[in-house]
């Protein structure tokens, strides 16, 4: 595990029992807020990339509001732990926990607590007083005569909005919590099979009207009366709900002095489940779950009470409710604008990079890794990726970084080879054009070209001509991408280029591809940047061994962030 990856890790390890590594997140909605079902919907796609059980680690993780009565405003804390016999498995548990949390919808931003002192004080940000907690907990309605069982209610599946609640909560004279802590999990099978029974005794009761044989082992009595075939549907709708991924959850409701009824009873009411006042006898044990997201309640026992605390995706997503708006979060931060910047190789990579700060790393699912960094004196954020030569590699990526970091413009950078005398070595190409010089059909008359191109977005070139109006050795013109390296002035390409595609003035091996993706993503506004660092003709050795090719990388560098400096955020 790297330095990196370890900081803000919080290490417990108790001897004979294991150890706990915990995580936090600061978390905070944006602005301008989307349409509250779509935040939902969002949030229920996160949570369902949390479920995760593999290996034999124990994995928890919690949102926390917290209030503070002298600013009247709430903050809301993402916080994760997990358990393990090994130290080593545990932390790096919670580091891939870590990384999955940070990867909130789009209405949020998390950054990750990496000061200890910050991590320990988001666990426990108060005593709290004997009687001063509550839990909410499912509805469970005992089944009188029927040997324990009860009708099972489940959580409202999308209740109404949090904001009274959050409202509640930072105006509350003291400080106090609320907190839903979900462990994702599966049903023991001996609790599943009970399920299973249940659910058969009770559809044979309703069906049949009789009183259970001799070998019923639930003592269920009463025949197919209305409580009878709401058991059916409670049990079946069990089964239905909890066959195979599930959450164990725990919602608690705390404060450092006397918890107010209407604070619990308020969040039982959106969840259409019940406040349940915790014993002052009980308040340690509580508290200890609270400050180490924990959930003690025993997984032994009645099964009702093991599916009390049992959540399928639609309850949990109606409980880990996620801030939204902007009120008594401290006014909602506005997301910084967003370009990317795609590169070949590393050296254009570079020439990029050192012109960030504050770089931060992302990986996307599929692989892919950006570095992400501001550009000084700006609200631009740019994302950063070298993905290798080839039109293949550039669609590939401009298609899969578009949907996934949604940038407000994409700019490809990096070096050409120039097809014309006039356009000297060092020079800036911005290509209004961009031809895929590949397509056409070869014939015993010879080749017949078959033209793509694409236009640079219109914006984008209004923006560069403005942004680089005066810099000496800038050009406005087409070039020509394929995935076949020129390196002579006399081949076969080289003819094909000058008859086919004649105003072309520079050849590459991405913007077609990187064009065509664009093209497909719709409204992603793109332009290719590219410094020429020799000119096609089979003499790239003697100009990059002078230096070249570094040198019109770092100009065409500059060329693209000057362009981004330029823009609107709010365009």
């Amino acid at each position: 595990m790297t330095a990196r990856e370890s900081a803000g890790l919080l290490v417990n390890t108790q001897p004979g029992a294991g150890s706990s590594a915990w995580i936090g997140l600061r978390v905070r909605p944006v602005h301008p807020a989307p349409d509250r079902a779509e935040a939902l919907s969002a949030e229920r796609m996160w949570l369902a990339a949390q479920w995760d059980v593999q290996g034999s680690a124990v994995r928890r993780f919690e949102v926390r509001y917290t209030n503070d009565p002298d600013s009247g405003l709430v903050t809301c804390t993402l916080l994760g732990v997990a358990y393990s016999a090994d130290a080593t498995e545990a932390a790096t548990a919670a580091v891939a926990l870590r990384a999955g949390l940070l990867r909130v919808p789009p209405h949020l931003r998390a950054e990750p607590i990496l000061d200890q002192a910050e991590l320990h004080g988001a666990l426990a940000p108060f005593g709290i007083a004997p009687g001063g907690i509550a839990e909410v907990r499912k509805r469970l309605t005992p089944i009188p005569g029927h040997g324990g069982t009860a009708l099972l209610h489940p959580l409202h599946p999308s209740g109404p909005s949090w904001a009274p609640l959050w409202a509640h909560l930072a105006g509350h004279p003291q400080r106090a919590m609320v907190s839903v802590c979900l462990e994702p999990s599966r049903l023991a099978p001996a609790h599943l099979d009970w399920l299973r029974n249940l659910a058969r005794e009770y559809a044979r009761l309703a069906d049949a009207g009789q009183r259970p044989g001799p070998r019923n082992p639930y003592e269920i009595h009463g025949g197919a009366d209305p409580l009878v075939r709401q058991a059916r549907q409670s049990y079946e709708d069990a089964l239905r709900r909890y066959g195979d991924r599930t959450f164990r959850m725990r919602v608690s409701v705390a404060a450092e002095g006397p918890l107010p009824p209407h604070l619990s009873r308020s969040l039982a009411d959106l969840l259409g489940g019940v406040d349940i006042p915790v014993h002052p006898a009980e308040t340690e044990q509580a508290a200890r779950d609270v400050r180490t997201v924990g959930r003690s309640r025993p997984q032994a026992g009645a099964p009702d009470r093991i599916l009390a605390d049992l959540v399928d995706l639609p309850e949990a997503t109606a409980a880990f409710r996620l801030p939204y708006g902007a009120e008594v979060f401290g006014g909602a931060e506005r997301p910084r604008a967003l370009a990317v910047v795609l590169t070949a190789l590393e050296l254009e990579y570079q020439a990029v990079r050192k012109r960030l700060t504050d770089l931060e790393v992302a990986r996307h699912p599929g692989g892919l890794i950006v570095e992400t960094g501001t550009l000084p004196g700006t609200p631009w954020r740019v994302a950063l990726a070298a993905i290798g030569p080839g039109t293949l590699n550039a669609a590939a990526v401009t298609q899969l970084i578009s949907g996934w970091l949604e940038p407000r413009a994409l700019f490809f950078v990096g070096v050409a080879g120039g097809l014309r005398e006039e356009i000297a070595l060092g020079d800036v190409v911005v290509a209004t054009k961009i031809y895929s010089y590949e397509g056409g059909k070869e014939t015993p008359d010879g080749f017949h070209a078959r033209p793509e191109a694409w236009l640079a977005s219109f914006r984008l070139q209004q923006e560069a001509g403005f942004a680089l109006r005066g810099e000496p050795g800038i050009h406005f013109k087409p070039i020509a991408a394929g995935d076949v390296v020129l390196s002579a002035t006399d081949s076969v390409l080289a003819r094909r280029l000058a008859l086919h595609y004649s105003d072309a003035v520079a050849v590459e091996m991405e913007g077609s591809g990187v064009a065509h993706a664009a093209h497909i993503a719709g409204d992603l506004p793109t332009l290719v940047i590219r410094g020429i660092s020799d000119h096609a003709d089979g003499d790239k050795s003697r100009t990059d061994g002078e230096g070249w090719q570094p040198r019109a990388a770092d100009r065409a560098a500059a060329a693209a962030l000057a362009v981004i400096a330029g823009l609107d955020p709010g365009a």
